[in-house]
């Protein structure tokens, strides 16, 4: 049988390069490294994001720092579903939420899961809580609005 080296329970700590190194009498042979990456994916930061501005105005969600190897995989998700890119909102290539022009309805508890391709491994975030708010005008102002229009 071959030589071999065998990890049998692989973990983080065992990542890194390895090398074969053959020795006799004569003198010895070395084979090139080869590196070895395990998957894995760490945990979130911990600690609520909240994020409160007025309606209309475009608002830009941070996903909480997660850790792993490859990168995770992120889907944001609000109230518990799936947000999908469409004409109101886009996610970026840091995976940042951009809701182009927030609505009152656009409020919620937004949350982000991450996905390990390699290992299956998944987490989800703590909230991430936007607050859109609805500007009133002052009586007055609309006062002034109807004369200027109607008079």
């Amino acid at each position: 049988p071959l030589p071999r080296y065998v990890i049998a329970s692989l973990d983080r700590s065992h990542a890194g390069f390895y090398q074969c190194v053959v020795r006799n009498r004569v003198g010895a042979l070395l084979q090139r490294k080869t590196e070895i990456r395990v998957a894995y994916m760490g945990n979130f930061v911990e600690g609520e994001q909240k994020l409160s501005l007025p309606q209309g105005q475009a608002a830009a969600l941070v996903p909480p720092a997660i850790t792993g190897y490859p990168s995770p995989q992120v889907t944001w998700f609000r109230e518990g579903r799936k947000i999908s890119p469409s004409n109101a909102s886009a996610v970026t290539t840091e995976n940042w939420l951009v809701v182009l022009a927030s609505a009152s309805s656009d409020g919620g508890r937004y949350f982000v899961q991450a996905v390990n391709e390699k290992n299956g491994e998944n987490k989800t975030s703590g909230a991430v809580t936007l607050a859109v708010e609805i500007l009133e005008l002052f009586p007055e102002l609309y006062l002034e609005l109807y004369l200027e229009l109607f008079l």
